[in-house]
């Protein structure tokens, strides 16, 4: 046995795995030989099972030059596994080396599509990271050790955080056009944040028609006077926006007391 992939397709509460090997003797690219291809439970039993197969395959007459294991970031559930690998590759750096992948998932897919891999279940989604593996490891794959491993997830959990804020800004913006129309003008290149604290105070057309002029027009001054705020500047930008936000009131009230004037 000259080289040992294995991929782990990593699913809540189990893990599908599939082992290659190849023959040197023959064509690299042909001869790859599944050696097994199962499913374990992310449990401590589950753990050791697939601890002994490996140790089978690599503690023998013949053991592998080099072992590559490999999984797909799955947003927190390879997390178990990781530290399996990463015990395994400790316990069995006296018979070869063990290297640990944690891959991008849309590397892989690419790599599979590229491929023509089409059928998609858990057991081809672990072959195809075991040939993902083998062939198609780009210069960005870099091993996972322990001393990136925090650094890792405080930049995925940051990444994650800025993706939910895109989200919350769009669904807000998307908001504001139904209940605020007029401050749609000053958000065009993102959302202020003298919008952000009147419509945290204001949530509804009706609040801001209660709002008094002096107390709006400090909200739209705010931001400016300080230059914290980069989007609007100048006074007569601030004055458009009074107006805007005054106009505002004035047509709430007028929608609000339409109803008592006609029952008079």
């Amino acid at each position: 046995m000259n080289t040992l992939w294995i991929g782990m397709d990593i699913s809540k509460g189990h893990v599908d795995v599939t082992a290659l090997c190849d023959d040197a003797s023959k064509d690299k690219r042909r001869s790859d030989t599944v050696l097994f291809s199962r499913k374990f439970d992310d449990t401590r039993d589950g753990h050791t099972d697939l601890s002994s197969i490996l140790h089978t395959l690599i503690i023998s007459a013949s053991p592998p030059s080099a072992v590559y294991i490999g999984m797909e970031a799955t947003g927190g559930y390879q997390g178990n596994w990781e530290r399996w690998a990463r015990e395994e590759q400790h316990l069995l750096a006296a018979y070869t080396s063990v290297r640990v992948y944690v891959l991008n998932p849309l590397a892989v897919k690419r790599y599979l599509d590229r491929e023509l891999h089409r059928a998609v279940t858990d057991s081809s989604s672990a072959l195809g990271i075991a040939q993902y593996l083998a062939y198609g490891m780009r210069a960005a794959d870099t091993p996972s050790t322990a001393a990136m491993e925090g650094a890792t997830q405080y930049y995925r959990a940051i990444r994650s955080m800025i993706r939910r804020a895109a989200s919350l800004m769009t669904e807000l913006e998307s908001l504001l056009q139904r209940t605020h129309p007029e401050l749609i003008r000053y958000c065009r290149d993102g959302i202020p944040p003298w919008v952000l604290q009147l419509i945290e105070r204001y949530p509804t057309s009706t609040l801001l028609g209660r709002a008094r002029p002096e107390t709006l027009r400090t909200h739209s001054r705010c931001h400016h006077e300080d230059g914290r705020d980069h989007y609007r500047s100048g006074k007569d930008e601030r004055g458009l926006a009074d107006r805007s936000l005054h106009a505002a009131v004035h047509r709430s009230d007028g929608v609000r007391s339409a109803p008592s004037q006609r029952t008079h």
